[in-house]
Order: C-alpha cells, then sequence, then structure tokens
C-alpha cells in the first residue's frame, strides 16, 4: 500500500497510468540488456554488436536493431525489437541455461502484455505470473536493479486489466500525435484545434466499416521454382499433388499488409518465409513469401 494512498481519491495504481515507454523499455529493459551486455568478454560483445547490426527484418519494421555498446542514443523501438526479436536468440550462445531461462521470463512477460491478448481473458494472470517468478530470483542474477522501476511492473496485470496492451498506451501514441502535429501544422497558432481536426479524422477513418474480398492475395506467381523445394513439400504434405497446394510468389498480401520473397528484385533487405495457411482446418497450402 502506498503512503500517499490517504491522500488520494482514486487509490494507486488506478490513478496513474505507469509509462510503459520508460519503464520498461528505456528503463528496465535497457538496463537489463545492458548488465547482460558487459558481464560477457570483450570479444563475445563484438560478436554479440555484429549479430544485432547484421539482422535483418521484414520491410515494415521502420528500426532495426541497435549495437549494444551505442546504447547512449537507442529509442524505446529500437529496445522492444532487441527485447523481443534479438535477446533470446543471440544471447543463448554465451549465457548458462539457468540465467537465459530467468530472462525468458521478463521477455514473456513483457510480449504478452505488448499487444493483443494471446490467451484472451487469461493473458494478464499469466503474465503476472511470470514476472512474479522473475522477481523472486531477481537478486540472485543482477546486482544493484532491484529498484522502484522494477517494482512497478508488479503493478502492470492491473494496467493491462484497467486500459489494454500496452503498446496503446504510455507515451508512443503522444509522441507520435507530436511528431505530426510539428510535421503537419499550418501557422503558429490554434494548435488545440489542430489537435482535435486530426483526431476528428483518425476517429472517422476508423471507424469507416471496410471489407475486403480475400484475406490472402498472390502476386506475381511463379512456377519454375516449385521443384527445387520438392523435398521439403514431402516431409510437410502427403497430398502428392505438388502443383496444386504448393505455389511460390515474388510478392504477398495477408491481411492488407505485403511481404516480399527474395525473388523480388525490388525488395530492399526484407527477409523470405516458408509458411504453411489454411482457408480451412482441413485443407493446407505452403508458399514462400
Amino acid at each position: 500500500v502506498s503512503v500517499l494512498s490517504p491522500i488520494l481519491d482514486i487509490p494507486l495504481p488506478d490513478a496513474v497510468i505507469i509509462d510503459y515507454l520508460h519503464v520498461t523499455l528505456l528503463g528496465h529493459g535497457k538496463a537489463l540488456i545492458s548488465n547482460l551486455y558487459y558481464t560477457l568478454k570483450p570479444i563475445h560483445r563484438l560478436e554479440v554488436d555484429n549479430r544485432l547490426k547484421r539482422q535483418n527484418f521484414p520491410h515494415y519494421f521502420n528500426r532495426k536493431m541497435r549495437p549494444i555498446s551505442n546504447f547512449g542514443f537507442v529509442k524505446a523501438t529500437e529496445i522492444k525489437n532487441i527485447l523481443f526479436y534479438g535477446l533470446l536468440p543471440i544471447f543463448q550462445l554465451y549465457l548458462p541455461i539457468e540465467k537465459l531461462s530467468h530472462l525468458a521470463l521478463f521477455v514473456c512477460f513483457t510480449r504478452l502484455l505488448h499487444a493483443e491478448s494471446i490467451f484472451g481473458s487469461k493473458t494478464s494472470n499469466v503474465a503476472h505470473d511470470l514476472f512474479q517468478h522473475f522477481y523472486h530470483d531477481h537478486d540472485e542474477y543482477y546486482c544493484g536493479l532491484q529498484n522502484l522501476v522494477l517494482h512497478l511492473h508488479t503493478h502492470f496485470k492491473t494496467m493491462y486489466n484497467n486500459h489494454g496492451a500496452l503498446s496503446n498506451i504510455g507515451c508512443f501514441g503522444q509522441e507520435d500525435l507530436i511528431g505530426s502535429i510539428g510535421s503537419n501544422h499550418h501557422g503558429t497558432r490554434y494548435y488545440g484545434e489542430l489537435i482535435t481536426y486530426y483526431y476528428n479524422i483518425d476517429f472517422s477513418l476508423h471507424n469507416k466499416p471496410t471489407k475486403t474480398k480475400a484475406i490472402i492475395e498472390k502476386i506475381d506467381l511463379v512456377n519454375d521454382a516449385v521443384d527445387k523445394y520438392h523435398d521439403l513439400y514431402a516431409q510437410l504434405c502427403d497430398c502428392e499433388q505438388l502443383h496444386k497446394c504448393f505455389n511460390i510468389y515474388r510478392r504477398f498480401i495477408i491481411k492488407d499488409r505485403m511481404f516480399h520473397s527474395l525473388m523480388y528484385n525490388k525488395r530492399g533487405k526484407s527477409v523470405s518465409y516458408f509458411i504453411q495457411y489454411s482457408f480451412d482446418q482441413r485443407h493446407y497450402y505452403f508458399g514462400t513469401i
């Protein structure tokens, strides 16, 4: 119970929204990554930085992963990418399994609360249990990081239940809005009216019902490369109809998001995936996107 509770009409943490961007990403997440990094040997630090720097992402990622040695001006989005996509795969090469498993508790806890619910109404409970295990053994693996910032994560369950996913609250949206206003404003007055105007446009666009005829759209079908994947296809499907359920495309759209394959010359540095998808629960299709 907070010492401020007697003077507040709404008790903490319901009275204040904890800023996920600064508490988790630029707070404990950044401190955790730096602590792990500087416990490694110098040669291993160089390897970690090179792996982070060379990692390719799909084209819709606005920022990549910054080398940990260059964390002076790191962005929260870059910390998020390291935490979600690079930390465990890379550090599993250097950390003992017990410490890596303990680190995975925090990564999974943050990932569960970051976006839409994965386990339905149980998502916040699962995440909270993971963090309690992480919190309980925290001082066995880290020294000097048991502070208020770490403690604030115990209230994320309440905040998630009250306000939804962490990525939708805090400073992310406000910083985007401030940047948008700063780039698109006209004149030097009436900023309040401009903010209201842009909000009305956003609400109108998001509330407008949209209908799509197809969830999956194929672009640039390629038939000459099917035989290269014959052995892989044989391991995944036993229908023996390779040319009917196996297709390769240079570009692919799933739920209005386009993916570029390695065969697409204008893809830049985006990466390709071999996927299995289905239109129902009985018929599966395979493809490279």
